[in-house]
């Protein structure tokens, strides 16, 4: 594989974990590591220091628990057996392999979800227009 095809497969995989900000246009904007696992993590522009919040639906969220919850029980024996058996490398590499299965969808959820600003924007208007008042009396 020449260099030039390994740095467009790389660009081409790192793109699935990165977003662009929406007002300056950004990009390689990422989520650290802590944050990518809550619903809706922030995070700091670093094109024009505005912050970030990602929004995915409440579906895709709810299937990503379940993945967790799924991948949890399954290390969750082995776990328990590394533990019992004082086998402190496999407990350790049993650990970085459950975050990992867990941490690289949620890094490719949050990226390819909506991302939005987290504070209103004070230079729009939020306020509902007010009715006509009605000229009949009840």
């Amino acid at each position: 594989m020449t260099v030039e095809r390994a740095e467009r497969h790389k660009g081409c995989l790192m793109r699935l974990f990165t977003f662009a900000c929406p007002m300056c246009a950004a990009d390689r904007q990422r989520f650290s590591i802590l944050s990518a696992l809550a619903r809706r993590p922030k995070k700091l522009c670093r094109g024009c220091g505005i912050v970030l919040r990602s929004h995915p639906s409440i579906g895709v969220y709810l299937l990503f628990l379940l993945y967790t919850q799924f991948i949890g029980l399954i290390a969750g024996l082995p776990l328990i057996w590394a533990y019992m058996e004082q086998q402190w490398m496999a407990m350790a590499a049993l650990w970085v392999t459950a975050l990992l299965l867990c941490h690289v969808p949620a890094m490719a959820m949050h990226a390819r979800g909506t991302i939005c600003r987290d504070k209103v924007d004070p230079d729009r208007s939020y306020v509902r227009a007010k009715k006509q008042a009605s000229t009949h009396d009840p």
